[in-house]
């Protein structure tokens, strides 16, 4: 039951980011310092520094063991193929898919964290480590939420000249 909960969760978020609309952003956000086309691609040195990632990925394809790690590095993929599209072509649709998978993997990455020392906490703070993982994770998707409206008010970066 727990792969099945954890399925359609992960396609619930999935969903959800894929029919609702772009948080608007200061348009200045999407222009980047380095702006250089090489080998044909734009903004070329935004999306080749996605290439660690999927060495990443690979390697823990290799080592993987169990669905937590091959969850968290299934992440890390994403976290490759989302930011390298919206550094291709930066606009506010393909920003979420760019932030979107660092969430997932920081979430799954304390959560982890937070199951493992569920025990210890619990003895030194007298909460759980699942409880807080909870905890965490509303306050995580909140934290974004007014990080993605406070951004849409204010312009990120200088635009060059």
């Amino acid at each position: 039951m727990t792969g099945r909960c954890a399925l359609s969760f992960g396609l619930a978020v999935v969903a959800f980011f894929v029919f609702v609309l772009a948080i608007p952003q200061d348009q200045s956000f999407h222009h980047f310092a380095d702006d250089r086309t090489l080998a044909g691609l734009p903004n070329f040195w935004n999306v080749f520094s996605n290439l660690p990632f999927l060495l990443v990925w690979l390697a823990g394809c290799i080592r993987a063991e169990g669905i937590p790690q091959r969850v968290m590095f299934a992440g890390v993929l994403l976290t490759a193929l989302g930011s390298s599209d919206y550094h291709f072509s930066p606009d506010d649709a393909r920003l979420v898919w760019d932030r979107l998978p660092w969430l997932v993997v920081g979430l799954f990455g304390v959560a982890q964290l937070l199951e493992v020392w569920d025990i210890p906490i619990y003895q030194h703070l007298g909460v759980s480590g699942h409880m807080l993982k909870h905890l965490t994770a509303g306050l995580a998707t909140y934290c974004l939420y007014l990080w993605e409206t406070a951004a849409a008010k204010t312009p990120q970066r200088m635009v060059k000249t």
